[in-house]
């Protein structure tokens, strides 16, 4: 009798076992709007092969190249980093509190492959008059009396025009895009021609889009 009991209880508990885990698996099926997200995916793949095409990695080598498209892509995110050359960090506030020369000497690197050559940066800070000096030329980021607009936004426009009349100098059909803004400020070096391709796909989010730098020199 013992032994009868002792096997029926064995009998429904891997019936309740099967039970469980048939209904955990239902509920771990992948429901229908998740192929929008992959077709998103491919999407993302498809612009940022076409960003390959038009020249954003031909300074990286091809390991370095494949590895960064290959996580642009795990990610979702169409600029790469630091890692891509392209991409750098920035900081609205920094720049504001005299980092513009840092900046510039952050980007240095990228602008000697358009043949930009920078022999001295120097941050001038006199009372509240900010000027950056490049190459013995000064650049005004903002004096006293502007200080009652958005200094964050004015050094950033500011410091962003400073790089594109480098590069426009030199001829270089590179200029450097506003990404996000604030403490998340990142700069983006992009042709007319990458900008386009981004700025007509509706896969990128307004929050994602670079925008232009205004003209400041």
């Amino acid at each position: 009798m013992k032994t009868f009991l002792i096997t029926v209880v064995i009998i429904v508990l891997l019936f309740l076992i099967s039970f469980l885990y048939d209904n955990f698996s239902k509920s771990k099926i992948i429901p229908k709007e998740s192929s929008s997200s992959n077709n998103e995916d491919k999407g993302i793949a498809s612009l940022i092969n076409e960003l390959d095409q038009l020249g954003y990695y031909k300074y990286l080598e091809l390991r370095i190249k494949e590895e960064v498209k290959e996580e642009s892509i795990k990610v979702g995110y169409l600029f790469g980093w630091e890692e891509s050359g392209r991409d750098y960090s920035s900081d609205a506030e920094d720049l504001a509190e005299g980092g513009v020369g840092k900046l510039i000497e952050s980007v240095k690197p990228y602008l000697e492959t358009q043949n930009v050559k920078i022999t001295e940066i120097k941050d001038d800070i006199v009372d509240m008059d900010y000027s950056v000096v490049i190459n013995g030329i000064s650049y005004k980021i903002y004096s006293e009396d502007e200080m009652d607009k958005d200094i964050w936004e004015l050094s950033t426009n500011r410091a962003f025009g400073i790089i594109n009349k480098l590069l426009k100098e030199v001829s270089s059909n590179e200029r450097v895009y506003i990404l996000y803004g604030g403490n998340d400020l990142r700069a983006v070096f992009l042709t007319s021609e990458m900008y386009k391709a981004i700025n007509e796909s509706k896969l990128i989010p307004d929050r994602e889009m670079p925008i232009p730098t205004p003209e400041q020199f």
